[in-house]
């Protein structure tokens, strides 16, 4: 291949791999400043990295509470991949799009949630798709009804893969 693709691929690929560890310590004005520094690069870069671009921006812009540019990622995002191209990140972009369509009570909403656990599921990032999936429980209290006593039931065994 062209060593110039080769050589936007890895900075990229360092610049986001960067972005995935210090989103974490949610230091997200960087995560934004590095997504800007490269910016020109990902636009020649694979699907995949552009992808993953636009999820470190939706992610970043989300915690800062920046909805709009989310959402603008997030539906960026998806609109780029393919079957061959889901993945974990995948998640994040529908998990952005469900977040902001719960507070503005869109229709489709709950189903991006329900994609977003799922792929969370499959990906392994099974605390993240826990936290979701509270979205789900019933809160029986509120309508004055009594929960039931649990029975004290043995946690399933994990599946085996």
């Amino acid at each position: 291949g062209n060593p110039e693709t080769y050589r936007d691929d890895y900075e990229c690929w360092v610049t986001l791999k960067l972005c995935d560890v210090i989103i974490q310590a949610e230091r997200n004005d960087e995560v934004l400043a590095l997504t800007d520094s490269i910016a020109e690069q990902v636009e020649q870069a694979r699907d995949h990295y552009r992808i993953w671009w636009h999820v470190m921006r939706g992610r970043a812009k989300f915690a800062l509470d920046d909805h709009d540019g989310a959402l603008t990622e997030a539906n960026t995002g998806l609109e780029m991949t393919t079957q061959d191209l889901m993945n974990s990140d995948t998640g994040y972009l529908y998990e952005i799009r469900a977040l902001v369509g719960l507070q503005r009570e869109t229709e489709a909403a709950e189903r991006d949630l329900a994609h977003a656990i799922a792929i969370h599921l499959a990906a392994g990032a099974d605390d993240r798709a826990r936290d979701l999936a509270k979205h789900f429980m019933p809160t029986l209290a509120e309508r004055g009804e009594q929960p039931k006593p649990q029975a004290e039931v043995e946690p399933a065994a994990p599946l085996e893969h």
